[in-house]
């Protein structure tokens, strides 16, 4: 009965909290914008070391680059990915492109370090006569 009697109690809770958070308003003075649109998916963000450079990773194995624009104050999506490894990410539930990070010398040399899951299909059979872009082998091991 005392564990009937909490999860209620919890729940209400819960409840009470999600209403007072979808009931909040800014601040005066405060407004909210996206700093960036045109992504699927973003997963994370990371800047170059001075800002002039954005780039948002997806989870499906995209990274884009935004480029900052001093005269519009904004940044501006390159029309091409700089990096599009989709085929190879194995893109389901949780999995897929989940960290990115520039190198600590990233002006100078300009490597950057990927973290994914890799479609067991696309590992197993990219180069041969079985390999086809359009098949993935999710949830194998």
């Amino acid at each position: 009965m005392n564990k009937l009697i909490f999860t209620i109690f919890a729940l209400f809770l819960f409840c009470k909290i999600e209403l007072a958070y979808t009931q909040i308003s800014l601040p005066p003075g405060f407004s909210y914008s996206y700093a960036v649109t045109g992504v699927s998916q973003p997963t994370g963000s990371a800047f170059n070391s001075d800002g002039t450079k954005l780039f948002v990773w997806e989870k499906g194995g995209k990274v884009f680059l935004f480029n900052w624009n001093s005269s519009t104050q904004e940044y501006d999506k390159q029309t091409t990915p700089v990096l599009d490894i989709s085929p190879e990410v194995g893109n389901w539930r949780d999995h897929g492109l989940i960290g990115f990070a520039l190198d600590p010398n990233f002006n100078v040399n300009g490597l950057i370090y990927l973290s994914y899951v890799v479609d067991r299909h696309h590992l197993m059979n990219f180069g041969t006569g079985s390999y086809n872009a359009n098949t993935n082998n999710y949830n194998s091991a």
